[in-house]
């Protein structure tokens, strides 16, 4: 199920997105994998999505286990 992720629980799931935003077989543009990129751009790149009102973060859900993300821009 995906379920949109609140401003107050992204720090809880901020390395799961981070680590799968870095692995080429569970990601997609833009790439965080390309040894550019760091953690900290990532992290406030996400952030903005809580400051737009044409974003938002989805989460991928699983029988209550978070298991991916994504950015949703409108």
């Amino acid at each position: 199920m995906l379920r949109v992720c609140h401003e107050k629980e992204f720090c809880q799931y901020a390395d799961l997105a981070y680590e799968l935003a870095i692995d080429k077989t569970r990601s997609a543009y833009p790439s965080y994998s390309d040894g550019i990129k760091t953690k900290a751009m990532f992290l406030t790149r996400s952030k903005k999505a809580f400051t737009r009102d044409n974003e938002e973060i989805l989460l991928f859900e699983d029988e209550g286990i978070i298991k991916g993300g994504s950015i949703i821009t409108g």
